[in-house]
């Protein structure tokens, strides 16, 4: 099925003209698509899309071929969801231990999966962690955050402990050296 670009960037440009957005932006369209609705927009003198938000963490990594470089390249803000890889980087699975009962490795085929194919790059996450006195979350989350073209991560949580943990990730910072260490790991 084709996506019919022209109304949805006349319609998003409608919300900006009404006042009802300040700013337009997707979720989880390739560079490609991107472009072509900001090229779109542009030719009609629209609003055009700021940002794109993407699943991205240090398995899921393939927007670092098109999205990332097009992002940096065209100042578009990238926001990140599932900057912990399904809790894998939050420390909540731990590489040849039962999967926690009523978590959602029970349910997802990729957290076993995950858990299996990267047991070893955990460990070593893990150990970067501790050696530098920070939780798995706040690491995964710092990673993120100091990927070239990433504007924001999102991190989800369930716990006020959680969203503490979370929001000191923005108290951390890498070293070029570190930030490539961790990125190699995996």
């Amino acid at each position: 099925q084709q996506m019919a670009i022209e109304p949805m960037m006349e319609a998003l440009n409608a919300a900006v003209v009404a006042g009802k957005a300040r700013f337009i932006g997707c979720c989880n369209f390739p560079a490609w698509l991107l472009a072509h609705c900001n090229m779109v927009a542009q030719r009609n003198g629209w609003a055009q899309m700021i940002n794109n938000q993407i699943p991205y963490n240090l398995f899921e990594r393939g927007a670092e071929v098109e999205v990332l470089p097009q992002a940096a390249a065209t100042n578009i803000a990238i926001t990140t969801y599932r900057s912990l890889a399904l809790g894998l980087l939050a420390g909540k699975y731990k590489p040849g231990e039962p999967l926690p009962e009523d978590s959602r490795g029970q349910t997802d085929k990729r957290v076993p999966l995950w858990l299996d194919r990267y047991s070893d790059a955990l460990k070593g996450f893990n150990q970067f962690a501790a050696d530098r006195d920070l939780h798995p979350a706040q690491l995964a989350a710092t990673w993120v955050r100091h990927s070239p073209g990433v504007a924001a991560p999102i991190v989800g949580v369930s716990s006020e402990r959680q969203l503490h943990a979370s929001i000191k990730a923005f108290d951390v910072e890498l070293s070029a050296e570190e930030y490539q260490e961790l990125t190699d790991l995996f």
